[in-house]
């Protein structure tokens, strides 16, 4: 047997890399694929192969494909065995007479042939076709999830590329070695480049590449999306052949074209989202929701259960939504990495919070007090409803209990999601603010540097310029850490048992001051040089950080008026309408048989018994719908302004549910107080 040679440090890389299936999707697909064999030639998958591997994802294109073929099998045969059983074996029963309504099933009374319609347990036509319109689109969904994947990572990824260059050149401005940039990059960046960064280290190693020049092109090819990257890469290897001030410029140069890249992307992902937003509000929200109007009439002349229309509305919208949603953000394109509070000693656990220093899910607090707030709802409609006769009419009945229990249903994840997020918001805002305070204090230390100061000297000088500041701490720690302990400048920030950076848990200042100390060594002109540019830079990364965000302020200030009060605003108004049009068919269909034979034994047809629809039912079925547009739209404001920030998406979303709700029940009693009077004097 060949002895391997590989060292300890690329076999581990290689275990990382080289992991079994992890996500319930790689899991399935490879079940699926190993269920069904092999149902796609190679050829047909080229292109979903490139996806799969620029996603690093643990599947194939046949798994994906028996996936897609297994999923909907398992949905579509059942439910059609369950339809034709349904269709070919109903049967009528005679049942004339006026009693003949107490003695049929619910839901199959003919009142014009006076008949009981009954059929064997199964899928009627609408529930059939309803079950296979919502397979289709998943199934879609599944087939196309590696593509959602693939512009996912290139979110995740494509965010992280300015702090990518930003690392290469401040490195490189000191060491013209691009082999040493990329290795800078690679130890200080946290996310998904990362592993493609340590990859191209070792193919160079290992011979894959000859030179890290090469493997870089190579890499570039992989982002021919993202032009500006591909330019700024083509800069740095250039800058090898250049010296002194020339080479300066082109690494200058490589930063300005990867920030005016960020600044155009943004533009144009504003112009794109105005046809899309305009569709997600009035096709996925206003519409829908000022159709439920026409639902009582539906459901009393067309028999239509309101089963149906909690699928529809609660099920079905929903999915499309989600879909047109996910479609939209996938097209934002990549601008700047989110803030990594990973290395924050206050940080809780991942889905948990600190309670009395012990760790808690905050999904169980939201839980059990949404459950007792259900129970209580359900109680209220219990005693509601026992309290009114057999014939009796009241009106809006069990529109309070509805109300209770949608309450119950939002403060679930309204509260986990505001406790998940109050402490880990504190710590980034904490971290944003003595980041955005670094760059003032390093070209303030610099400048001091610069008059020729001994480096110790030139802390405590710019000491005095950063007043106020709370980066100031940072500065005052290397100071005393170099006064007290003989410290040198890079110990003093570094030590791992009294270094100051321990206490300022930035991953981006940690970074930049291993660049800034790493320059020290070679004189304080040259860490006085490193430490302006760098302090520029960081100022012309807020300037396009500012600029994108007053491009997507606008659409994001749109949003966040449609989540707050618009789409609770008229859920809560349509909702008090279609109350009101079912009380008024209710009491007329009361009144009906003492109005004499003209009407008949109903109003048109209409009795108490098939009202279709309660007040209780169709506050539920809107309360739902509107808990889930809210969420989505959550999703969707936090999207475009922050792009993934898991942080940010849970703060919004409970705080936006809370609202919403509170919105809506505002808006139905007020103008259930308005008009209900108004009704009851005419019926």
């Amino acid at each position: 047997m060949a002895e391997d040679f590989r060292s300890r440090e690329y076999k581990l890389f290689l275990e990382a890399r080289e992991r079994k299936p992890e996500t319930f999707y790689e899991k399935t697909c490879a079940f699926s694929e190993k269920l069904l064999g092999k149902v796609v030639d190679e050829k047909s998958g080229k292109k979903m192969q490139k996806a799969i591997d620029f996603s690093h994802l643990k599947l194939t294109p046949n798994g994906v494909m028996a996936f897609t073929i297994l999923f909907t099998l398992v949905i579509a045969i059942p439910a059609t065995i369950l339809f034709v059983l349904r269709s070919l074996f109903s049967y009528t029963i005679a049942a004339a007479g006026e009693s003949s309504l107490n003695s049929c099933i619910k839901g199959t009374y003919d009142a014009v042939s006076r008949t009981c319609n009954a059929a064997y347990p199964g899928l009627d036509v609408g529930m059939y076709i309803f079950v296979i319109a919502v397979t289709i689109p998943i199934a879609f969904y599944i087939y196309i999830y590696p593509y959602h994947l693939r512009k996912k990572y290139e979110m995740d990824a494509g965010s992280e590329i300015v702090n990518a260059i930003l690392y290469m050149v401040s490195y490189m401005r000191n060491t013209p070695s691009l082999e040493g940039a990329v290795d800078f990059a690679a130890r200080n960046l946290t996310g998904p480049l990362v592993e493609d960064l340590r990859k191209l280290m070792w193919d160079v190693r290992i011979g894959n590449y000859l030179s890290i020049n090469e493997a870089l092109l190579d890499y570039a090819e992989k982002w021919e999306r993202n032009k500006e990257f591909v330019e700024s890469l083509e800069l740095l290897i250039s800058s090898l052949k250049q010296t002194g001030t020339r080479r300066t410029k082109t690494l200058d140069e490589a930063i300005r074209i990867v920030l005016d890249g960020n600044r155009e992307s943004a533009r144009g992902y504003v112009q794109q989202l105005k046809m899309p937003i305009t569709i997600i509000h009035a096709m996925g929200i206003i519409l829908p929701v000022m159709g439920l109007v026409l639902f009582p009439i539906i459901a009393i002349f067309l028999k239509v259960d309101p089963i149906m229309l909690f699928l529809v509305y609660d099920v079905m919208l929903p999915l499309i939504l989600f879909f047109v949603i996910s479609n939209t953000l996938e097209k934002r394109p990549a601008t700047f990495s989110r803030i990594d509070i990973s290395d924050h000693p206050g940080l809780p656990p991942e889905g948990r919070i600190f309670i009395s220093k012990k760790t808690v899910n905050p999904f169980y607090i939201g839980l059990i007090i949404g459950i007792v707030i259900i129970i209580l709802g359900l109680f209220m409609y219990v005693g509601e409803t026992s309290s009114v006769g057999a014939g009796e009419f009241r009106q809006a009945e069990g529109v309070v209990p509805a109300i209770v229990v949608i309450f119950g249903i939002a403060i679930i994840p309204a509260i986990q999601n505001i406790l998940l997020s109050m402490k880990r918001t504190e710590i980034r805002d904490h971290v944003r603010t003595i980041e955005s305070e670094f760059r003032e204090a390093l070209f303030q230390l610099g400048n001091v540097i610069g008059t020729g100061v001994p480096i110790e000297r030139a802390v405590d000088e710019s000491l005095k310029r950063i007043e106020g500041l709370k980066i100031k701490k940072l500065f005052e720690n290397i100071s005393q850490n170099m006064k007290r302990f003989g410290m040198t400048f890079e110990n003093a920030i570094f030590n791992d048992k009294s270094g100051a950076i321990i206490y300022f848990p930035s991953r981006m200042i940690k970074s930049i001051l291993k660049a800034v100390s790493e320059s020290s060594r070679r004189g304080v002109g040259v860490a006085a040089s490193s430490m302006i540019s760098i302090s520029r830079y960081l100022r012309g990364i807020h300037r396009t950080q500012e600029q994108v965000k007053d491009s997507l302020n606008e659409v994001a200030s749109s949003l966040r008026f449609q989540a707050y009060m618009l789409s609770p605003l008229i859920a809560g108004i349509i909702s008090t309408m279609a109350i009101i049009m079912i009380d008024i068919l209710k009491s007329l269909a009361i009144k009906a048989p003492s109005m004499g034979a003209a009407v008949g034994t109903g109003f048109f047809g209409i009795s108490s018994e098939n009202m279709g629809v309660s007040p209780f039912q169709f506050i539920l079925i809107v309360g739902v719908y509107l808990i889930e547009s809210l969420i989505l739209l959550s999703y969707l404001m936090n999207g475009i302004e922050n792009g993934e920030d898991p942080i940010g998406r849970q703060q919004l979303t409970g705080y936006v549910l809370i609202i919403g709700v509170v919105v809506f029940t505002a808006t139905v009693f007020i103008t259930m107080t308005m008009f209900t009077p108004l009704i009851s004097s005419v019926v």
